[in-house]
């Protein structure tokens, strides 16, 4: 399906400007699923070390951020990345890198409200070894599908929320044919 947009208005941290897709499932005339999806309208490139959207320069003012609260440890809900989103936008974040895992819809639905970039990390993280007589995990061809079936699973998931701007192959490793792989998969 292709539904043109002639002059959209643009997605950036400072103007986070959402549009609302509705698609419904019809069965000989009758709804049986409906599916609200919002999303925005950016453009992203890297010119030499400068990051641009939509054309402007941008400097990435943030830190990174867990799924952790103080009661509920390694998990979070809704409403506490929303008030996360809001804290780290009052303090002048313009960009937050997720750490060692993909990050919650709901954190991205707020950051994509509020205004926030996101540099979203993979699954992949701290491969740099080998064990014994066996070859490193981003060497080893046995493990290229879990490498790819994470990252393309990840990017399919959140392709869609403009506040994504960044995609990490894999946290503090080693460079390796699977990385490769995710780098050819993602360009």
């Amino acid at each position: 399906v292709s539904i043109p947009v002639a002059q959209p208005e643009k997605w950036d941290c400072e103007h986070p400007r959402l549009y609302t897709l509705e698609a419904a499932v019809k069965v000989n005339g009758s709804t049986t699923q409906t599916l609200l999806k919002s999303f925005g309208f950016r453009k992203v490139e890297v010119r030499a070390n400068q990051v641009y959207v939509n054309g402007d320069p941008v400097k990435l003012h943030g830190g990174c951020r867990h799924d952790v609260y103080p009661t509920r440890g390694r998990s979070t809900t809704p409403a506490v990345d929303e008030q996360d989103v809001r804290l780290l936008k009052n303090a002048n974040f313009n960009f937050v890198r997720t750490s060692h895992y993909p990050p919650t819809e709901s954190l991205l639905e707020s950051c994509d409200r509020h205004g926030l970039y996101i540099e979203e990390e993979s699954a992949v993280c701290f491969v740099d070894q080998s064990f014994g007589s066996h070859v490193a995990a981003q060497d080893d061809p046995h493990y290229t599908a879990q490498f790819m079936n994470q990252f393309a699973e990840m990017i399919e998931r959140d392709r869609d929320h403009p506040c994504v701007i960044l995609w990490s192959l894999g946290n503090e490793s080693k460079w390796g044919p699977n990385f490769a792989r995710e780098y050819s998969y993602v360009k």
